[in-house]
């Protein structure tokens, strides 16, 4: 078993939002997902971007936003899941007053070495 603390991750940092990698081939050795935690401040956004061959799926666990899978465009809030097919474009954008927080499960895995969103290059997390 491996775990992995939030606290123990480096932060990826874009404008508006903030990334943690907890689980991928770096943190431990997996070889068939990645799993994310976002956050948004309100009026910040993730501009449209695709996660290439992987499929992916959001759980929003605090606040609100808009999603923009594809060309369907829904406001989703707390307690809710999407899923975004294999090569869609997929932007975020926080509508709300608070923070929306969303975990992002990816399988199988994308480069760990380089955020798609915002460049950061982020070897040996």
């Amino acid at each position: 078993m491996k775990v992995v603390k939030l606290t123990d991750i480096k932060e990826m940092k874009g404008e508006g939002f903030t990334l943690w990698q907890l689980i991928n081939p770096n943190t431990v050795g997996s070889k068939n997902a990645m799993l994310f935690v976002v956050t948004i401040e309100p009026g910040g956004k993730i501009p449209v971007h695709k996660h290439g061959s992987a499929d992916v799926t959001i759980h929003i666990l605090e606040g609100q936003g808009a999603f923009l899978v594809g060309e369907e465009r829904q406001i989703l809030e707390s307690e809710t899941a999407l899923y975004v097919p294999v090569d869609v474009g997929i932007g975020l954008e926080n509508i709300g007053r608070e923070t929306l927080r969303f975990v992002v499960a990816i399988a199988p895995p994308i480069g760990v070495e380089t955020c798609p969103v915002c460049g950061i290059k982020i070897k040996n997390l």
